[in-house]
């Protein structure tokens, strides 16, 4: 992973955070959707393959950009070495996440409950995996939050939004859901129910693990 760079003071950082985190969106949504006629704000294809990447735990407090450099293309400003080549106890990896279909979501504060909304149904699925990537914060930030909100499935932190941007989505929150073979099957941007959450897993479990 890139060398972390020194935390900022974090004297009125809290005060702001909201207002970064919507202005990390937007930001998002214009680098986004200018290259790609619009189609890039709704996520990556479906079909496609689900971006490697390798980021700090959020409850490790580790300041440092996600690795985004993929397998077969990148540079070192996406990281030193393909993201999954990078390892470590206090990592979340989505190379590590492909033993079945995973269900992503992004959030940064503000948007948090959508994870509340996916540890209620978590539990009963151990066939899916979930993560989450906190994006927008610092790494204190993200630490933060991720204490506070007792999420159990692996937190990613994602300080410069890199790991935001490869998936291309542009919404708080969104959630990308892959299936067992690691292809894209959709991209969904805000708030989902506990109901559309189970409908779109249902769609996922058309492919099994032996298909991959």
């Amino acid at each position: 992973m890139p060398e972390p760079s020194p935390e900022g003071p974090p004297a009125a950082r809290y005060t702001w955070v909201v207002g970064l985190g919507a202005l990390v969106v937007i930001a998002a949504v214009l680098i986004n959707s200018v290259p790609n006629s619009g189609r890039g704000i709704r996520g990556l294809p479906p079909g496609t393959t689900a971006p490697e990447f390798t980021a700090a735990s959020a409850l490790s407090g580790r300041p440092g950009d996600a690795n985004v450099r993929q397998a077969e293309g990148g540079s070192e400003e996406d990281g030193a070495v393909p993201a999954c080549e990078v390892s470590g106890a206090q990592t979340v990896s989505s190379c590590s996440l492909r033993s079945g279909p995973l269900v992503l979501t992004f959030v940064t504060r503000g948007c948090e409950q959508q994870l509340d909304r996916v540890r209620s149904i978590a539990a009963a699925r151990p066939e899916i995996n979930f993560a989450a990537v906190l994006f927008g914060m610092t790494a204190a930030e993200s630490q933060q939050l991720a204490r506070a909100g007792g999420w159990r499935f692996p937190l990613a932190a994602d300080p410069d939004a890199a790991v935001f941007n490869l998936y291309r989505v542009a919404d708080c929150p969104s959630t990308v859901f892959a299936d067992a073979r690691g292809e894209i099957v959709a991209t969904r941007l805000g708030p989902l129910s506990e109901a559309e959450l189970e409908a779109e897993i249902e769609m996922l479990k058309t492919v099994g693990p032996d298909e991959r």
